[in-house]
């Protein structure tokens, strides 16, 4: 951190970058205090920690409604961790579509949190399976009459799977900030990176990074950010036309 990514962060400060920076440390990193150097040289700086009222929001769920996002959305909830063993990945694979329809049924409802999923799954099985049933066929995420026609034990274990992802959203904080919010300027500017120079900052605690939850955490920052990307260069005619740098600070 020190040797080598504080004086790249410095050089991209004096380059007017657009500048992401991951810390999985947080606070415990030298990498925040990149947010000072950003305000002095009068650039924006945009912070997401969601552990304090003054983050940024970061809606993960937006687009949730259509099928194909919603499935893309629980496939990084519910990638395999190394240890899932041969019967635990039979009922994670079971979990995606479910979780698809529990996320389309939840957004369908005006609800913009994961924690308003955590909360359906607490309730009786049978309103799970009743919100998944709901749903038009049409708009339903495929692959989940699966896990419809099984015995309620064997649903009650595809459905612990999915809490086990979701625990951290029982956070309020953190699942206040990964809604959509009331008010359009608290979002995290994504579609200003690599247009705009400033500091993206996304800061996430080392304990919740060990978790099952906390990955999928991480994994859904990285989508939103690549998506983001993507549509920043197709809007500039397939190129960003700013410095954009990636800053990941331990990751390997």
């Amino acid at each position: 951190t020190t040797g080598v990514m504080l004086p790249n962060i410095i050089q991209d400060v004096k380059d007017n970058a657009s500048v992401i920076i991951i810390d999985i440390k947080y606070p415990d990193t030298g990498l925040f205090d990149a947010v000072g150097w950003f305000h002095k040289a009068g650039m924006p700086v945009h912070v997401f920690t969601p552990y304090g009222d003054e983050t940024k929001y970061l809606p993960l769920l937006e687009g949730g409604t259509d099928r194909f996002q919603a499935r893309a959305i629980a496939e990084m909830i519910m990638t395999p961790t190394k240890a899932t063993s041969a019967d635990g990945d039979y009922y994670r694979l079971q979990a995606i579509p479910v979780l698809a329809n529990l996320i389309i049924s939840t957004l369908r409802n005006g609800e913009t949190r994961l924690g308003a999923v955590l909360e359906l799954l607490d309730k009786n099985i049978n309103w799970v399976n009743t919100a998944i049933i709901d749903i038009p066929e049409a708009e339903r995420s495929p692959g989940v009459a699966v896990y419809l026609s099984q015995r309620v034990p064997d649903q009650s274990k595809i459905l612990s799977g999915i809490v086990n992802r979701l625990i951290m959203w029982g956070n309020p904080k953190i699942d206040n900030a990964t809604s959509i919010p009331a008010d359009n300027d608290r979002r995290m500017p994504l579609d200003r990176i690599g247009i705009d120079p400033g500091l993206w900052y996304f800061g996430v605690t080392n304990a919740e990074v060990g978790s099952d939850s906390g990955k999928a955490l991480l994994r859904l920052i990285f989508r939103q950010l690549e998506q983001a990307l993507k549509r920043n260069a197709a809007s500039q005619g397939g190129y960003l036309p700013n410095i954009t740098t990636w800053n990941l600070d331990e990751f390997l």
